[in-house]
């Protein structure tokens, strides 16, 4: 089952671009040892978010244009790829919450 699902939010003029970011963060987590996966369904971002929540998936990233200019995932938080392979999810001024590698 999937530790984390990624939902690009999408507007015309920057799809590509959403896409591939998702896809590098994607990347990223996997090298990190985390069970993800970019939902690039063409259904509506409601719809996903329904969907992944009924399959019981702990963690929903979100990704738009926004979050791409801002150089982070959203206003909500941010992830840190550590140098012991170990993954955190910073929210604010809450602990962190940190992904280590699956074991095999």
């Amino acid at each position: 089952p999937q530790q984390v699902v990624i939902i690009p939010i999408i507007k015309k003029d920057n799809a590509e671009l959403v896409t591939d970011v998702c896809r590098k963060v994607a990347a990223e987590l996997k090298r990190g040892g985390i069970r993800v996966k970019v939902d690039e369904r063409n259904d509506r971002p409601g719809s996903k978010f329904f969907d992944w929540e009924i399959k019981g998936v702990p963690l929903r990233f979100e990704i738009g244009g926004k979050d791409i200019e801002n150089n982070g995932l959203g206003e909500e938080g941010s992830l840190v790829l550590n140098d012991d392979d170990t993954i955190d999810w910073i929210d604010g001024d809450k602990e962190p919450v940190t992904f280590k590698r699956a074991e095999e």
